[in-house]
């Protein structure tokens, strides 16, 4: 599990990923190209969502070697996610359901010529890093949740930047 300075450096790399691969995205979306660029789309967040994971220490493999209080804070901050990757392995269905959900403009875009390319490809960039950006923000969040614990012990939170005992009885 990476340590606090190592989260911000973390964080930003992601991003930067998240750039390059919505931008690929977006240029299989303008290609005249039926079906391409949901297959890119697919392997794209396929090999991103675990890669994330995995770069906070929040792979499943990863997850079980942590100490049980460390396991508890970050399921706790999971439990406060909506649709959450971490922790969990990425199939093609859960992906699929998640295109299908954000990506059904895009198909009909893109039969407009020109414009609907256009649109079509700012969509998808958009889309994808809509959907990556969320997932790295959830793990910052469960990633210094995890280090909090570490750094203060269970019975202890960061609340606005001070450090609070958390009465348990």
């Amino acid at each position: 599990m990476p340590r606090v300075e190592e989260i911000e450096a973390i964080r930003h790399e992601c991003r930067a990923m998240i750039r390059r691969r919505a931008a690929t995205s977006a240029i299989l979306a303008a290609a005249p190209l039926p079906g391409v660029d949901v297959a890119a789309d697919m392997a794209m967040l396929m090999n991103a969502l675990p890669q994330i994971s995995r770069e906070f220490g929040l792979a499943p493999e990863q997850i079980e070697q942590l100490e049980e209080a460390e396991r508890v804070a970050l399921y706790g901050t999971i439990k406060g996610f909506s649709n959450s990757f971490i922790a969990r392995a990425v199939t093609r269905k859960m992906i699929a359901l998640l295109l299908a959900r954000a990506l059904g403009v895009r198909q009909a875009a893109r039969f407009a010529p020109v414009l609907g390319q256009a649109a079509a490809a700012a969509i998808s960039y958009r889309v994808m890093t809509w959907i990556l950006n969320k997932h790295v923000e959830e793990c910052y969040a469960a990633a210094r949740a995890v280090e909090q614990i570490r750094l203060f012990g269970p019975g202890s939170v960061i609340i606005e930047g001070e450090l609070a005992d958390v009465d348990r009885s």
